[in-house]
């Protein structure tokens, strides 16, 4: 036993010499703040992107890799760090949200853009709505996004940069409602709205069908007409379902696109343009104005 008692003692011993004698441990620098955006007074776009960052406190990225770093691996070697914005990324989907976008080519298109967000979108929106940054991209394919916005992991994706200046006021509120719509449609879409939407905005076209749930799997258009109910649109859908390939057979849109199409509605036409559009579509109406009331709810404003 006392022989145990010693092989234990000296044991404890090495291990406690061993402590002492490793170097203190300090922290690593590896942790930064990528979203911090410094000035450059001698560039107008940087300057203004700066400017932009001390007013409404989103950064502005005009490269998907906003960062590098050395960093040591766990076997002592050396390697170069890339913090990447996280593009294509949708909570809302398992489908590829993103398929392709290139980055921006000339910076002098980013400028204009900056601008347009810092007075036309930027101010309305309510307090409460969090934006980690957003990224300003030349081009971009998404099924569920389309081309001119999209909301990923850590940013709001920004395309169609090169065709802003030649946009028509038209174009220019169809653009700002779909950068909109990236920022605030998964709030909406969240849980806090949740029995809303359930009661007041789903409710108004599951009612005009009632063979199965309109939103379960997808209900092709040919089975609305089955039903008496000729197109999407007179069952209440601004869009199809997008995240599939129909082949020519347009199926209803899953929930969170519905919601997506009409936010984006919300904000591209005022109520006057909307119902020269859709105002022979009661369900679409409908869905319209309630939408555009619990956006109102949330804080923002319409002409």
């Amino acid at each position: 036993m006392n022989k145990y008692i010693l092989y234990l003692g000296l044991l404890l011993a090495t291990v406690i010499s061993s402590c002492s004698n490793e170097a203190a441990l300090t922290p690593s620098d590896y942790e930064q703040n990528w979203f911090s955006v410094k000035d450059n007074p001698n560039d107008a776009t940087d300057h203004a992107i700066f400017q932009l960052y001390q007013k409404f406190g989103i950064p502005v990225f005009y490269k998907d890799t906003i960062g590098s770093q050395q960093r040591i691996d766990n076997f002592g070697h050396s390697y170069t760090y890339y913090e990447v914005l996280g593009v294509n990324y949708d909570l809302s989907t398992t489908v590829t949200a993103v398929d392709y976008y290139q980055n921006v080519q000339d910076k002098s298109n980013v400028l204009p853009i900056v601008n347009f967000l810092n007075t036309d979108v930027l101010p309305i929106l309510p307090k409460g709505v969090f934006i980690p940054s957003i990224l300003l991209i030349d081009t971009m394919s998404s099924t569920i996004s389309g081309q001119y916005a999209h909301r990923g992991f850590n940013t709001v994706v920004i395309a169609s940069i090169p065709r802003f200046l030649a946009m028509d006021i038209t174009a220019r509120k169809k653009f700002k409602g779909a950068i909109l719509r990236a920022m605030i449609g998964g709030f909406v879409n969240g849980s806090d709205n949740a029995s809303w939407l359930t009661s007041n905005f789903y409710s108004v076209s599951r009612a005009l069908y009632s063979k199965k749930d309109i939103y379960a799997s997808g209900v092709y258009e040919y089975e609305l007409k089955n039903a008496k109910i000729p197109t999407l649109l007179d069952a209440g859908f601004l869009t199809k379902n997008t995240t599939i390939e129909d082949w020519g057979w347009p199926q209803t849109p899953p929930t969170y696109l519905d919601v997506n199409s009409y936010v984006e509605a919300a904000f591209s036409y005022s109520t006057a343009e909307f119902t020269d559009l859709y105002g022979n579509y009661p369900a679409v109406m409908l869905k319209y104005n309630r939408m555009k009331t619990l956006l109102e709810k949330m804080g923002f404003t319409f002409d």
